[in-house]
């Protein structure tokens, strides 16, 4: 989907501001998750890895003046509704889920859209190739990996 918006993003990118690709991983793309799912872990693994590339090899090539200026950067999430949405509706699970992260919660729909429209705006100008946490501190608690 990205090569085939790339004309779109590189117009974007020359009307003044910046255009930004922000992908989708999961903090599973970075820890060894507990269950057995490899497929999983390894294909958000893989979403981080082309995000870096693609930020190094088609992001802002030439400066303001003369480049795409286009960022690119992930969001590698936590324990988010969604996906889930299964487990949140037995309260013991979602304490549990909620008690592996630093904040005592589980994610929102308004965390992670805070966070792609930070990753949008010009305050990530000048910042591309990042992998971004969201997690509310999964990967920083006490047993994160086990």
């Amino acid at each position: 989907m990205t090569r085939e918006c790339l004309p779109l993003l590189e117009e974007g990118g020359k009307s003044g501001g910046h255009a930004a690709v922000i992908n989708i991983g999961s903090i599973d793309g970075i820890r060894i998750p507990s269950d057995n799912d490899w497929a999983y872990g390894l294909s958000k693994a893989a979403v981080h890895h082309v995000t870096r590339q693609w930020a190094g090899r088609m992001g802002n090539r030439g400066g303001r003046r003369g480049g795409r200026n286009i960022t690119f950067n992930a969001v590698a999430p936590g324990p988010f509704p969604g996906m889930l949405d299964n487990a949140l509706k037995n309260p013991e699970i979602r304490d549990a889920i909620a008690g592996a992260t630093s904040v005592g919660r589980v994610g929102t729909a308004e965390d992670m859209a805070g966070v792609c429209i930070y990753l949008a705006s010009r305050a990530w100008e000048y910042v591309t190739g990042v992998l971004l946490t969201v997690d509310g501190g999964v990967l920083v608690s006490r047993g994160a990996n086990s």
